[in-house]
């Protein structure tokens, strides 16, 4: 079977099944823009069916001279190349509430999830360029890229899910990859379009991969500047801020501290202040020889019992047993 594409208009419906007839369909539709002004309820119903292709190819070019909505129906959860080559785009999902904007010269890579979506269009000319592709032949190419997590619908998620970054600047040599194959659309076979746009998808996973290598050493060095932060507060003998504070302070939210925390270490930000306090405290009793009161009230503790508990759970002794342990190494 191939995929079909059924357009609902206030005229017939219009069913396109290869390359050719979208071109057809798009100097059709630029006509009919042209001679109404704009295009009110177009309906997309979209049933994705794969035989001998992984991948298909459709160009939207639309004219009108007012915003205007399309209606997207997605029957079943398809990773989506969609990449804006003029005008900026705003992907609406109603029933999950939750919106994305593509800008011109942009693209953005993932799984679109089943359900009903909404492309705002508001300037006169816009070129949409949609691939989709199979989900086995997508996942097996971006084994190759590490560092690309594709984030894939899960219970409780809205919205549409994105690969990696999520939207990306398109470089120039994928530009010239896609002037060269739009020059290929729609005269060329089905292999030589799948094999081309394979090579364009490739080279977008190439891109999304350095972005996510820059983006995790960025974040990686703002969370060594957190964690310095934290140990010259310790050794200044001041209260360690609040998670909000620290999050504001070096340019993250709450909720994304906390996931880039978790991501790095494994701990939570509480749990990352908290081991940080502990390796303080560990040195407070090894080379100034405090009291443990003392060291607990200077490391923000409200008791001795709490910073008890927690130095045992992290050393599995407590702070009075390592002090003796260490006079009694230091004694012999």
């Amino acid at each position: 079977m191939t995929k079909t594409f059924a357009h609902h208009f206030p005229f017939p419906v219009i069913t396109i099944t290869n390359a050719a007839e979208v071109a057809r369909f798009v100097k059709f539709r630029i006509r009919y823009a042209e001679a109404t002004g704009y295009i009110h309820n177009a309906y997309f119903s979209i049933v994705q069916h794969f035989a001998s292709s992984s991948i298909c190819m459709e160009l939207f070019e639309t004219f009108s001279k007012r915003p205007y909505k399309h209606q997207i129906i997605v029957k079943e959860k398809v990773p989506v190349l969609a990449i804006a080559l003029r005008g900026n785009i705003y992907v609406n999902s109603p029933q999950r509430q939750a919106t994305q904007q593509l800008k011109a010269g942009q693209c953005i890579l993932g799984f679109v999830s089943a359900g009903s979506y909404s492309i705002q269009i508001p300037r006169s000319h816009t070129r949409l360029l949609l691939i989709a592709c199979q989900t086995e032949w997508f996942k097996e190419r971006t084994r190759h890229f590490p560092e690309i997590q594709l984030m894939q619908s899960r219970p409780g998620m809205r919205g549409i899910r994105l690969a990696g970054v999520g939207s990306c600047p398109l470089s120039f040599s994928m530009l010239r990859t896609i002037i060269h194959l739009l020059s290929l659309h729609p005269n060329a076979g089905r292999e030589k379009l799948s094999s081309e746009t394979g090579q364009l998808i490739t080279s977008l996973l190439e891109e999304y991969n350095k972005l996510c290598l820059n983006k995790k050493e960025h974040i990686y060095a703002r969370l060594n500047k957190i964690s310095d932060y934290i140990g010259k507060i310790l050794n200044e003998k001041k209260p360690v801020p609040s998670i909000a504070d620290i999050a504001s302070r070096f340019g993250f939210s709450e909720r994304s501290l906390q996931y880039h925390v978790k991501q790095a270490t494994g701990l939570t930000p509480s749990e990352f202040i908290s081991d940080l306090k502990m390796r303080e405290a560990l040195r407070l009793l090894k080379e100034t020889g405090m009291q443990v009161q003392e060291a607990a009230h200077l490391l923000g503790y409200q008791t001795v019992a709490g910073f008890r508990k927690e130095f045992k759970k992290k050393y599995r002794q407590t702070p009075s047993q390592y002090q003796r342990k260490r006079y009694s190494n230091e004694q012999d």
